[in-house]
């Protein structure tokens, strides 16, 4: 019988959003590494599997894509442009809520760093994710994550 592997992912940012993707991302049975800007918020996690890190650039080392769930536009730039040399050739999917331009304005930020970038909006509560019903409306790098 051939062995499946789950693709390792990170997911930044644990607010009632980014908790709910990383723990279904872990009853998955994907590897996951988190990171939140106040500590403590991920004890839950660790104690299913999670790798909690303190901080971005050792998340973003943890390997496979990283998922962006943070508070907004602006909290996207200060938690990602001091690791944009390591995103370079990595797989960003933001799920943060911005505005339209906002998204123009990540997605062409990601293109002129090499990184391959979708831009997303979840279609769901917290408590639906992973539950028929839940959606995430995507757009952006055709590269295959």
């Amino acid at each position: 019988m051939a062995e499946t592997t789950n693709t390792p992912v990170t997911v930044l940012g644990l607010g009632a959003m980014g908790h709910a993707l990383a723990a279904t991302l872990l009853k998955g049975g994907h590897p996951t590494t988190v990171w939140n800007r106040t500590p403590g918020k991920a004890a839950d996690l660790v104690a299913t599997g999670a790798t909690a890190t303190t901080s971005v650039a050792e998340a973003v080392q943890a390997g496979g894509p990283i998922i962006v769930v943070l508070f907004d536009h602006a909290s996207v730039h200060t938690t990602l442009d001091p690791v944009v040399a390591e995103l370079s050739g990595r797989q960003v999917i933001n799920l943060t809520s911005t505005a339209p331009e906002e998204a123009r304005e990540l997605a062409t930020w990601a293109a002129g760093h090499g990184i391959d970038y979708l831009d997303g909006g979840i279609m769901a509560v917290p408590s639906m994710i992973g539950q028929p019903g839940a959606s995430i409306l995507y757009s952006g790098s055709r590269t295959p994550l």
